[in-house]
């Protein structure tokens, strides 16, 4: 099944219309007709939004298998938050910069140990490719348990890490690196991105937030940031 038979199935079941879901990933409404008769694919970087508008996640999207066709960690992250604010809306980048201090105009930094912890294998693939292109190396983790583990083994200079994931979710794999490994950078990178996921994270030690989508350009330059501040 192609990608755009995906996108209306799941969009027919949480009764969207394809106008909505163009005005929702600011395209137009015929850019989405063409994904869903293959007349075209959606760009990599609308993905993400894709999946996390429909509540599927990215594997799930592409026909990957063992992708879940749900939304999960749900139950777990109600501990931080009472129910999953959807009255607030969605910060884009800069927002998000504001709120984290975000300073542009790092200098280029190559050559570091990053761990991508993120339970979707598209989205990991895709950090591994822009950032070995980008002179890194990089090892994945698909959930919180054996990004853990990894650190046990491997000297990491910076993990990406997803908020939603099953087994173990973003927030509570954070507080157990941060308590064992508090010099450790870590940025998160999600589709979650109302201002109180934001300040959570930075409440529990997070170094940084990316919004999912996003640009690859704009991804190397808050990791570079972030690896700057580490030299420095």
């Amino acid at each position: 099944m192609y990608i755009g038979e995906m996108i209306r199935q799941y969009r027919e079941r949480k009764e969207i219309t394809q106008k909505d879901l163009a005005e929702k990933l600011n395209v137009t409404p015929q850019a989405v007709s063409r994904w869903e008769n293959g007349i075209s694919m959606p760009d990599v970087d609308v993905l993400p939004r894709i999946a996390d508008l429909l509540h599927i996640t990215i594997d799930g999207l592409l026909g990957y298998r063992g992708g879940n066709e749900t939304k999960i960690c749900e139950q777990n992250l109600q501990k931080y938050f009472t129910g999953d604010h959807p009255e607030e809306p969605v910060l884009s980048q800069n927002q998000i910069d504001l709120i984290t201090g975000y300073l542009p105009g790092a200098k280029r930094v190559t050559g570091k140990n990053i761990l991508a912890i993120d339970d979707s294998a598209f989205m990991r693939m895709m950090l591994e490719k822009i950032l070995t292109s980008n002179g890194h190396m990089v090892w994945q983790a698909e959930d919180g348990q054996e990004a853990l583990d990894i650190l046990q083994r491997k000297s990491v200079d910076l993990c990406l890490l997803d908020i939603a994931m099953p087994n173990k979710n973003g927030f509570d794999t954070l507080k157990e690196i941060k308590k064992v490994y508090p010099e450790l950078k870590v940025v998160m990178l999600s589709a979650r991105c109302q201002e109180s996921y934001v300040r959570v994270a930075l409440e529990l030690g997070a170094d940084g937030f990316i919004a999912k989508p996003f640009q690859p350009e704009g991804l190397v330059e808050r990791i570079d940031r972030c690896l700057e501040i580490e030299e420095g």
